[in-house]
């Protein structure tokens, strides 16, 4: 009776540890897929609070305060092509393009994850190991000397188990 409640509480807690694994792959699938569909509409929240605004950089931003770090702001460069992609300009195709491409990453190693989780599930091995161990335990078990009933090696009785 007890090692029946203690196997439920075993396996309650494998459940539990694998609806949590999927859930944080579902996330990372679902956030991947996000950015891949929409790049753009995932991007202007994340320009917008750094401070690339549509009408150019927002004052007393930290994109201001890049902007006075730098100085003069090379046409092509990063912080041009990203106040470029917040005002809807040429660097809103680059922006897409990185944003898709992280995304794709994302949901790339959310499946690589999955996939190596369920190539090595945990515990299958150690329950084989387990049963034998407990089978060569219960031959030792029935008489002392190594034999078990009839007068059998245990370990023949093992391996044929």
């Amino acid at each position: 009776m007890f090692n029946a409640v203690l196997n439920r509480t075993i396996n309650t807690e494998a459940a539990s540890a694998a609806l949590r694994a999927v859930a944080e792959m579902a996330a990372a699938l679902g956030a991947g897929a996000v950015l891949m569909a929409a790049p753009i509409a995932a991007a202007a929240p994340a320009l917008g609070l750094a401070g690339f605004g549509a009408n150019g950089v927002v004052a007393g931003s930290a994109a201001a305060g890049m902007q006075a770090g730098i100085g003069n702001i090379a046409a092509g460069s990063a912080f041009a092509t990203l106040q470029s992609a917040a005002a809807g300009g040429y660097g809103a195709a680059v922006v897409a393009g990185a944003v898709q491409g992280a995304g794709g990453v994302i949901a790339s190693s959310a499946g690589a994850v999955a996939f190596l989780r369920n190539k090595k599930s945990p515990g299958n091995d150690d329950v084989e190991e387990d049963e034998e161990h407990a089978l060569s335990e219960k031959a030792d078990g029935e008489e002392g000397n190594g034999r078990g009933k009839n007068g059998e090696d245990n370990e023949n009785r093992v391996a044929e188990l």
